[in-house]
């Protein structure tokens, strides 16, 4: 596994809820603007992808070096 130095952790935690909250708003954006009908399975996907990707920062930024 990759070494990353302290400020390397902190961009990569800073960044990874930016691409959780990406995530979540194209999930929800893309079903409501499909001609599918809504589907409580993939917001439930996009739930849990935002939920891992907000505990991954979570756990790098409480990493140690």
């Amino acid at each position: 596994m990759a070494q990353l130095s302290s400020r390397q952790r902190g961009i990569l935690a800073d960044k990874l809820p930016d691409l959780a909250n990406l995530t979540g708003g194209i999930v929800a954006f893309g079903q409501l603007v499909g001609q599918q009908p809504l589907s409580m399975r993939l917001f439930i996907v996009g739930a849990v992808v935002w939920a891992a990707f907000m505990i991954a920062a979570m756990w790098i930024a409480g990493g140690t070096e």
